[in-house]
């Protein structure tokens, strides 16, 4: 038999032991780290047109005859755009109902608007002229359309519908 004394030796020496190896254990501890992260946006500018309202054109019978807005209604539509420098322009215009002879001069189309800074848009016989900028952004901005066809001859009797493009670009 072992001595009790031996017992309490080697019972003290094992818990010692058992003590020292964990109290001297490598401690398990959390690094803190930090990383910045960034986004990045892209922003557009956007314009976009809405409620158009026809124009209604009055023609004279002579020669060459001439079918225009002017004594008629002119065309009107809306310009909402968040770009102020964005370029308003007008198309020539083009024939789209009925058949004329084609026009060879007096194509004329212009554009104009009261909003920030007041201007018109001409097109004539694909000269672009007049200003062509808003100036400030803009919500709902009333755009008057207004356009001549000089025909090359007189025109017939007949139903006729003319369109002209209008368009902005943001920048």
């Amino acid at each position: 038999m072992v001595p009790k004394v031996l017992n309490r030796r080697f019972a003290i020496v094992t818990g010692l032991a058992i003590l020292g190896a964990v109290a001297f254990m490598p401690k398990a501890s959390a690094q803190t780290t930090n990383q910045n992260v960034l986004f990045d946006i892209t922003t557009y500018a956007a314009c976009t047109f809405a409620s158009p309202l026809p124009g209604t054109l009055v023609w004279n019978s002579g020669t060459p005859a001439v079918v225009t807005s002017t004594g008629g209604t002119p065309a009107t539509v809306n310009l909402t755009c968040t770009d102020p420098n964005a370029v308003l322009s007008v198309g020539l215009p083009s024939n789209t109902v009925g058949t004329l002879t084609p026009a060879v001069t007096g194509l004329l189309s212009s554009v104009a608007w009261t909003a920030g800074t007041p201007g018109t848009a001409t097109n004539t016989d694909g000269v672009v002229t007049g200003a062509n900028t808003i100036g400030v952004a803009v919500t709902n901005a009333p755009l008057t359309v207004n356009m001549n066809y000089t025909a090359n001859g007189s025109i017939p009797s007949g139903t006729y519908e003319f369109t002209v493009t209008v368009t902005a670009t943001a920048n």
